[in-house]
């Protein structure tokens, strides 16, 4: 373990032992420093493999420079659930307000990416998000067209062994299939439901299809 691993420690226990009680103990998160938990409760956080490490707020990609603070934000009904090993950069921010979002195992997140989640947010097992990556699954405000308010909230689901480039944007309502890679600055706004594409563009679209990638 690292210096700055270390010297999370402290902060760790004190978060651990406030999520799972005695179990905490075992620090199955790290929190590094920098990092600000707001709503921390009891419950707020689910460890579904504790013997699989999560480390939040750590530093990712060498020279891209980061903001100061690592944020989880947890609402009175929100939930975050961990299914093995995660990390997730420093500067990100994950905010749930109401509703879960799950990460599944080998989960990695590098810096300043914002992910908000006020009903439902799912990643499958091992998805690879560049910096700067935006994923929400509502419009954050209501919006009135010809007097009927238009629908601003709808779940985000991301497959499995998904790499998702930097400085994407994922809106609502958005499914990406298994295998995909959504390439660097895309914004997707409707589902993928197809395996195994190259999607990229504003709007992202399939620009090609049967391809592959390694970490």
């Amino acid at each position: 373990m690292n210096i700055r691993k270390l010297l999370s420690v402290p902060r760790s226990l004190i978060y651990c032992c406030r999520l799972f009680g005695w179990g905490g103990v075992k620090l199955p998160i790290l929190f590094s420093c920098n990092t600000r938990v707001v709503g921390i409760r009891k419950g707020a956080i689910e460890i579904e493999q504790p013997n699989k490490r999560v480390f939040i707020g750590y530093e990712g990609t060498k020279g891209i420079e980061s903001f100061r603070n690592t944020k989880l934000i947890i609402g009175n009904r929100g939930k975050i659930v961990f299914k093995g090993k995660a990390f997730i950069g420093t500067g990100t921010t994950i905010r749930v307000d109401n509703g879960t979002c799950t990460f599944g195992d080998e989960f990695s997140c590098n810096t300043n990416c914002f992910i908000s989640c006020t009903e439902k947010v799912t990643f499958g097992t091992n998805c690879l998000l560049g910096w700067g990556v935006n994923i929400r699954d509502s419009d954050g405000h209501s919006i009135i067209c010809k007097g009927e308010k238009k629908p601003d909230l709808k779940p985000v689901n991301i497959g499995s062994n998904i790499w998702i480039a930097a400085n994407v944007d994922i809106l609502k309502g958005v499914t990406i299939g298994n295998g995909c890679v959504v390439g660097y600055r895309s914004c997707v706004t409707k589902p993928i439901v197809e395996e195994n594409c190259l999607v990229a563009g504003y709007p992202g679209k399939i620009i090609n299809r049967n391809i592959s990638w390694t970490k």
